[in-house]
């Protein structure tokens, strides 16, 4: 099967403030200067950015219940071009959590029966504008990065073999922040923390959220003792 892929877009008239769905999701033109799409960030009615962030700076943001919407529409084009290789998709990361502060872009996982698909993702990802960053290995798959405009990411895309423990983990640590409060809290805490740290090195942020994951992850962990 091919990767050709037919857009379907929301469009209707909104101001020029706005953004619609479509931008987000279109593929970036190799010139950005001369590029459409280059009004990032994404921005919604009420002229607050909903979702992009420059490579490296992190912000955290509150959540918008809008991400959602994003979150499913960008995971159905991903599933129309690659079905033939996509066991599954979810929406993960802090922005899947409801009332969690979160950096504004959208973090997805996909899994995958086998590895050995991911040149043929690769191609079939990059016709709707998606590119590839490498293998992480245990640190988070396969990465795939959508831009709105250069250096501006607006989806984070992780590849990993399906049922696995990486698969496992990040759907696990997601439903663990929606369904418990405290350790919802707590991560946001955290976050918050970090953010004034590391204003700009965005892996440092990362890395210092570590072990904090791991514990919450860990099934011998009493929750609700866990401190940072």
């Amino acid at each position: 099967m091919g990767c050709t892929f037919s857009f379907v877009f929301f469009t209707k008239s909104l101001s020029p403030t706005f953004t619609t769905f479509s931008t987000l999701f279109r593929p970036v033109e190799k010139s950005f200067a001369s590029s459409p799409y280059s009004k990032v960030p994404f921005f919604g009615k009420d002229n607050k950015r909903m979702i992009g962030l420059r490579r490296h700076s992190v912000e955290i943001v509150d959540h918008n219940p809008k991400w959602a919407t994003l979150a499913k529409e960008a995971c159905h084009r991903i599933r129309q071009v690659a079905i033939d290789f996509i066991a599954d998709i979810q929406h993960v990361g802090s922005t899947a959590v409801p009332d969690l502060p979160a950096k504004p872009i959208l973090d997805l996982v996909a899994s995958v029966i086998s590895l050995n698909t991911i040149p043929r993702i690769i191609r079939c990802l990059e016709d709707i504008g998606y590119i590839y960053r490498g293998d992480s290995g245990d640190e988070g798959g396969h990465l795939f990065i959508l831009e709105s405009s250069l250096d501006v990411r607006t989806v984070h895309l992780h590849v990993v073999e399906h049922n696995k423990s990486q698969w496992k983990n990040y759907i696990r640590f997601r439903d663990l922040l929606r369904h418990q409060p405290e350790i919802r809290s707590k991560y946001a805490e955290l976050k918050l923390k970090l953010k004034n740290r590391y204003p700009n090195n965005r892996k440092s942020y990362t890395n210092a959220k570590h072990d904090f994951i791991q514990k919450v992850l860990n099934p011998t962990t009493q929750l609700n003792k866990i401190r940072f």
